[in-house]
């Protein structure tokens, strides 16, 4: 590895054009700078309207930026001079993953659906056999491979969504806020998935999100205001400060909450405290128990 970060977004920008406004634009996104190195789990966080999802779509070239540079794998994709197949192949390595899995399914079997993506790749039959039968088992969605789409649940359905990502291969997997219309089951299987990609595959992962909890889970959480990086460091960090995320229009993690308003009265701890087996662990030994 040459050091050379995954994604690389430098002074970045995008307005959107107010409708009925006569060629009049709102500026949402105002010179971001961020690096994403391989491997990392990066969650964004911010109020509704900070610019999380326009930040999502603008990795993907979804949108287009107004002006800044956008760097996949070091090459330049808001490059104007750049091809329309060397875009192409720098978006493979960038997979979408949306709040409504509805929106993006285009067969009515599950395990068709996870094969849309290959086969548009021209791929060999037998290649795109392998890709599905290990993107399946990846999700833990083998079972329901001729299942149709439409009697899934929810958090099949995202996971069936990510499925068909990971199908294409890509490097880097950017999921705008795929747990939000979930149940409680169905997150915990999808942000399942999302933490063994990670880990045990080495998938980027950049999780946009509203879920201070699914954010803990990250190795890396930035926090954007009105267009602008407003935080960015580790879950510990980032939720050590309450009352500045407050200003924010933000919540800290539930544990976390709750081991903040233990502090003021009294109980002190040690080490991070932002997800629930660090609450625990910290709370046994302050209350001497150990483990």
């Amino acid at each position: 590895m040459d050091g050379t970060p995954l994604i690389a977004i430098d002074n970045l920008t995008f307005s959107y054009r107010e409708s009925g406004g006569q060629g009049t634009t709102r500026e949402v996104l105002h010179g971001i700078t961020l690096d994403v190195q391989r491997g990392e789990h990066v969650a964004v966080l911010g109020h509704n309207g900070s610019g999380k999802s326009t930040l999502a779509k603008l990795l993907n070239l979804i949108l287009e930026p107004d002006s800044g540079t956008i760097r996949i794998d070091g090459i330049e994709i808001t490059d104007p001079d750049l091809s329309d197949a060397d875009i192409l192949t720098l978006r493979k390595k960038i997979g979408m993953v949306f709040q409504n899995p509805d929106n993006q399914m285009v067969a009515t079997i599950a395990e068709e659906e996870v094969a849309f993506g290959p086969e548009n790749l021209g791929l060999p039959s037998s290649e795109i056999r392998e890709r599905v039968d290990a993107a399946m088992d990846a999700v833990g969605m083998t079972a329901f491979a001729k299942k149709e789409t439409a009697r899934l649940s929810g958090g099949q359905k995202q996971r069936i969504a990510i499925a068909g990502i990971l199908a294409m291969e890509p490097e880097c997997i950017v999921l705008d806020e795929p747990t939000s219309m979930l149940d409680p089951q169905g997150r915990k299987d999808v942000m399942k998935v999302i933490e063994t990609l990670n880990r045990e595959r080495g998938v980027t992962i950049v999780h946009i999100t509203h879920d201070m909890n699914e954010a803990a889970r990250a190795g890396r959480v930035i926090i954007l205001n009105d267009g602008r990086i407003e935080m960015d460091g580790t879950p510990e960090e980032v939720f050590s400060d309450p009352d500045r995320l407050e200003t924010l229009r933000l919540s800290v993690p539930q544990c976390t909450a709750l081991m903040h308003a233990l502090k003021k009265e009294g109980l002190n701890f040690e080490g991070p405290v932002a997800r629930p087996e660090d609450c625990i662990e910290a709370l046994c030994r302050a209350l001497g128990g150990g483990r």
